[in-house]
């Protein structure tokens, strides 16, 4: 499956999303054993659109999803950790 998500609700900016092949069948599968948290370094202007996406009724992943904002930058590596 692949989808475009707009940035801002601007309909000139948007990202095109590959998922993986079996994504829905994997989380559905997983989020029955497990209590399953998304963190990303994305911003969540990027991130949120895609992540309603592919869980729009939020069962998979509710409100426990982090963002680059909940990250802190490790200025030794030039990365975020989470």
């Amino acid at each position: 499956e692949s989808f475009r998500v707009s940035l801002n609700n601007n309909e000139h900016d948007y990202v095109h999303v590959n998922c993986r092949p079996h994504l829905q069948d994997f989380l559905s599968q997983v989020t029955n054993q497990y209590e399953t948290h998304v963190c990303t370094a994305a911003l969540e202007v990027y991130a949120r659109p895609v992540l309603e996406h592919i869980d729009s009724d939020r069962t998979y992943f509710g409100n426990r999803i982090y963002y680059r904002d909940s990250c802190t930058l490790d200025t030794e590596w030039g990365v975020y950790a989470k």
